[in-house]
């Protein structure tokens, strides 16, 4: 087996997303929207961070998602 494919196989994929709202009003149902969908979504990957900012960039909504073995 080449060291690609065993890299490949032995390897965790993460994925960032941050996803940005206009306005408070609009967080608070993003918000809302995900309490209902995450369950589905854990099914697919376990979510290693869902962070929400109070500094800074405000009204973001940040998520480390893993996939692999």
């Amino acid at each position: 087996m080449n060291a690609a494919r065993r890299l490949s196989t032995q390897s965790k994929l993460y994925e960032l997303r941050i996803y940005s709202c206009h306005n408070p009003i609009a967080l608070k149902k993003a918000l809302e929207y995900s309490a209902v969908a995450l369950p589905i979504r854990f099914s697919v990957s376990p979510a290693l961070g869902y962070f929400i900012s109070e500094i800074g960039a405000l009204n973001e909504t940040v998520h480390i998602w893993e996939y692999g073995k």
